[in-house]
């Protein structure tokens, strides 16, 4: 399977919350890596979107428009 390289932003306060959980899901015996968690929650989005098409539309419509508006504010 061929893989391709993926970037995407995270605020400190997501980066932090993603780490706890992997670390607990750790202490806890589960594995689980950062990778794993994007791909995920991806295919989640893919089902959703299959599965209420209207609602995923409105859903991506305002992620689209938060990053709009947040590419915006940074520069």
């Amino acid at each position: 399977m061929r893989t391709r390289r993926v970037e995407f932003r995270l605020s400190e306060q997501e980066l932090r919350e993603i780490h706890d959980f992997i670390f607990d899901m750790r202490q806890d015996g589960g594995k689980i890596t950062l990778s794993e968690l994007i791909r995920n929650g991806i295919q989640r989005e893919i089902v959703a979107w299959k599965e209420d098409s209207q609602t995923a539309k409105k859903q991506m419509d305002a992620i689209a428009l938060y990053d709009t508006v947040s590419r915006f504010f940074l520069e």
